[in-house]
C-alpha cells in the first residue's frame, strides 16, 4: 500500500549473461534465444559473473508477488529475485487510477530500494497498457536511465509470450472493465497482433 515501498529478495545460483544483437532479438550465454526486447535500454551481460543475475520488480501494493521468487526457484540456473512494493494511490481498475498507479513518482521511487538489479520489470500489466504502446515505453524508459539496466513491463512481456508461441490472433478474457479491457486490446493490436474477441468481468479492485 502507499508509504516507503518494502523490499523482498530470493537469492538463487544462476550466472546466465543476456546480449542484444541488433534486431534486438535476446540471447543467453548458454546459446539459448531469449525473444527479442521490447522494453527501454539495452540488454548486455552481467559485469561480474561470480554472481548470479539479478532480477527487480517493481510490483504494486501486495497480492501475488509471492510467485516472482516461486518461478525462480524452479529455473535452472536461478537468478536473485528482488520485489519493491510500489506505493498505491487507489485500487482500482480505472484508466485515471491506473494512469497514476504507474506515474513516474512512483516507479522512481520504487526503482530506488532495488539493490543492483540487472534487469528491471514494472511488474503491472494495466498500469503499463493503458498508457499505449508508445507510452508504456516512455514509461519504462527513466526506469532504465535511473538504474542503469534494461527496463520492461508485464504488458510488454504479453507480446513476447504470444509472439514466442507463434500466435497472431488471441482473444481476450478479463476481469478489468469494458474500458480498460478494450485499451489492454489496443495496446496488443499496436504491437502487431490481431484481437479477434474481448470479454470483460468488470471488477473494478484488483
Amino acid at each position: 500500500g502507499p508509504g516507503r515501498p518494502a523490499r523482498v529478495a530470493v537469492r538463487g545460483e544462476g550466472h546466465l549473461r543476456l546480449r542484444a544483437s541488433a534486431d534486438r532479438s535476446v540471447v543467453g550465454s548458454d546459446g539459448a534465444a531469449r525473444g527479442r526486447w521490447w522494453g527501454a535500454g539495452r540488454v548486455a551481460g552481467v559485469s561480474d559473473e561470480t554472481r548470479p543475475v539479478r532480477l527487480g520488480f517493481l510490483y504494486p501494493g501486495y497480492a501475488a508477488e509471492a510467485d516472482y521468487p516461486l518461478m525462480a526457484s524452479r529455473l535452472d540456473p536461478s537468478p536473485v529475485v528482488q520485489v519493491v512494493h510500489t506505493s498505491v494511490g487507489e485500487d482500482a481498475h480505472r484508466v485515471d487510477a491506473l494512469l497514476d498507479l504507474g506515474g513516474p513518482d512512483r516507479l522512481a521511487e520504487g526503482a530506488a530500494e532495488l539493490d543492483r538489479p540487472d534487469v528491471v520489470l514494472w511488474a503491472c500489466t494495466s498500469g503499463s497498457f493503458v498508457f499505449g504502446l508508445d507510452g508504456a515505453r516512455r514509461q519504462v524508459a527513466p526506469l532504465a536511465e535511473q538504474l542503469g539496466v534494461p527496463a520492461s513491463s508485464t504488458s510488454f512481456a504479453f507480446v513476447e509470450a504470444i509472439r514466442a508461441l507463434g500466435v497472431e490472433r488471441v482473444a481476450v478474457a478479463a476481469t478489468y472493465p469494458a474500458d480498460v479491457t478494450d485499451a489492454f486490446a489496443s495496446f496488443l493490436a499496436e504491437a502487431g497482433l490481431t484481437v479477434v474477441a474481448t470479454g470483460a468481468e468488470d471488477i473494478i479492485t484488483a
